[in-house]
């Protein structure tokens, strides 16, 4: 499967909300609009995987395949939200079984979702590996957004668009007024949670604008949790949270396995910027005004590789720290540490193997570079 949802603020949670581009002679794509198709006399055949209806006939093209069609009611009927992967004769095939043979059901095909939240529990539910995009307007969240997988491995994207899918693809929110804004208002709740119990969600942000806008402790922006994840943000601003990418969450298994952040802001943190977890690689951003860190190793007690090129830390109180006393490898290429509070880069690790080329340190309160001779 290769699913496409679509999310728009004029959309429903009634509707399907995606669409399969990969099946065989796909149809219209009917998911990228704000109203879906109902349906009220869907008949489940003999062979239950297919289901015909005559007030909303089935065709090659309009209702076609690919379309998901989403069941809510019908004695002998089976809810949720099935793919059709093919049609012939006004008989479409769908991915399982919609219920019992013979048995009318009602339904909805096609049409946008309304929230992040909805689209993430149909990846749950469906374990589909799904692209979401998310089209420009603000969605408020009051609980914390995660897919909720409790077993095998989770992959899914969010991206934001303008008019049309992949229009912002490129482009960082920070130069653009039309990327979606996601914001949480509710205090002491992380906005995206990433990871699965089994360790080995994957999970990546793009062209979308995170906040906190609560009254209260404002809490994460993207958090590993409830165990390790790998994580990528490209082109994505996060303002407002205590710490904006948490790789170091409650528990020694809630950290990011693999960080990837490229061509993003992030500021105005209460605490740290960015807890790293183990692995990182962050290029082109702009880190600035955090009231702590703007990247921490997170003090995490196994190897790390960390790879800056070309991010700007600015203003904030320590550009980046590195404390865990482990054996790891830290690089930083044509980045720039100016005027923050206290140092440029402060290493608290007697055992990380640094390499150091073409960087710029400007301005900081303490020093440019603070290596400390105990850790």
């Amino acid at each position: 499967h290769t699913i496409i949802l679509d999310i728009r603020t004029p959309g429903s949670d009634s509707n399907a909300g995606g669409f399969d581009p990969s099946v065989t002679s796909p149809g219209t794509d009917e998911s990228q609009q704000n109203a879906g198709t109902a349906y009220v006399d869907v008949l489940v055949g003999a062979t239950t995987t297919q289901a015909t209806s005559v007030l909303q006939p089935f065709t090659a093209t309009t209702h076609g395949p690919g379309n998901l069609l989403r069941v809510t009611s019908g004695t002998g009927c089976t809810t949720g939200t099935f793919e059709m992967l093919s049609q012939s004769g006004g008989t479409a095939t769908f991915d399982r079984s919609l219920g019992t043979a013979a048995s009318v059901c009602t339904g909805v095909l096609g049409g946008s979702k309304a929230t992040v939240a909805a689209a993430l529990t149909l990846v749950a539910v469906a374990g589909y590996p799904d692209t979401i995009y998310v089209k420009t307007g603000t969605y408020t969240q009051t609980a914390t957004l995660s897919a909720g997988m409790s077993g095998a491995s989770l992959n899914y994207s969010v991206i934001g668009y303008n008019l049309t899918h992949g229009d912002l693809s490129g482009i960082p929110c920070t130069t653009v007024a039309t990327c979606p804004i996601i914001t949480q208002t509710t205090a002491s709740t992380d906005l995206f949670d990433v990871g699965t119990s089994s360790g080995n969600g994957v999970a990546a942000f793009h062209s979308l604008y995170l906040s906190n806008t609560s009254s209260g402790i404002h809490w994460h922006g993207i958090a590993a949790y409830p165990r390790n994840g790998y994580l990528t943000v490209t082109d994505c601003v996060l303002a407002g949270f205590d710490v904006a990418l948490k790789g170091d969450n409650t528990g020694g298994n809630q950290v990011f396995d693999s960080l990837i952040l490229e061509d993003s802001e992030i500021t105005a943190s209460t605490t740290s910027a960015i807890n790293s977890g183990n692995h990182a690689f962050l290029k082109g951003n702009y880190v600035h005004n955090n009231a702590g860190q703007g990247f921490w190793d997170a003090n995490r007690g196994n190897y790390q590789m960390i790879t800056l090129i070309g991010n700007v830390f600015y203003a904030n109180h320590v550009g980046v720290q590195l404390q865990a006393n482990t054996p790891s490898v830290f690089q930083s290429i044509g980045n720039v540490f100016d005027s923050n509070t206290v140092d440029g880069l402060l290493i608290n690790n007697q055992l990380v193997t640094v390499g150091l080329m073409d960087n710029i340190f400007w301005g900081n309160g303490g020093y440019g570079i603070d290596r400390k001779s105990v850790v």
